[in-house]
């Protein structure tokens, strides 16, 4: 299934015909180059995003660093902060909790609790992540791929690696 280009987009982009190559074929390349891309940068960058239940230990601070991001939104976040298995605590964004969309969870003064209790997995936090819309150099960066499997391009090649390189160290700089 394709996710961030579609076929028409690579026939725009490399002007090849449906006679050069079918359909099929460009969507073969398509899987492949978005395959690698989420592979190459550790995410998925589908739009609407995925909703997930995690549980995270609680960290002793007023802190916590969910998994996944961007963070789209946050529907719930309990906290079971005697560690009987219980969650106590139900908090609410905005009035207890504020989050940004790197992942990073904040307390405020107002919460109830002043940290996250330090115990294993007595944070539950259900959220969805990802992105509202494919980012545009993610999808000029997978028609770029198939443009260059077609069409082998020592130039196109260099500019891919040059935006795979400049994406992971900026990943790595806001993780």
């Amino acid at each position: 299934m394709v996710k961030y280009i579609t076929v028409d987009d690579v026939r725009d982009f490399t002007k090849v015909t449906s006679t050069e190559y079918s359909d099929s074929a460009i969507t073969k390349m398509i899987e492949y180059a978005e395959s690698l891309i989420d592979e190459r940068l550790a995410s998925n960058f589908v739009s609407g995003g995925d909703t997930v239940t995690e549980y995270y230990d609680g960290t002793g601070t007023k802190f916590l660093i969910l998994d996944n991001y961007p963070i789209l939104s946050i529907t719930s976040l309990d906290v079971d902060d005697d560690n009987d298995g219980t969650f106590e605590y139900s908090l609410t964004e905005g009035t207890d909790y504020e989050f940004d969309s790197w992942g990073r969870v904040t307390l405020t003064d107002d919460a109830g609790i002043a940290v996250f209790a330090k115990y294993v997995r007595n944070v539950k936090v259900i959220y969805k992540y990802g992105y509202s819309d494919v980012p545009s150099i993610i999808k000029y960066l997978a028609t770029a791929i198939v443009a260059n499997l077609i069409q082998r391009n020592a130039e196109l090649q260099a500019e891919i690696d040059d935006l795979f390189n400049r994406l992971t160290k900026l990943r790595m700089t806001l993780a």
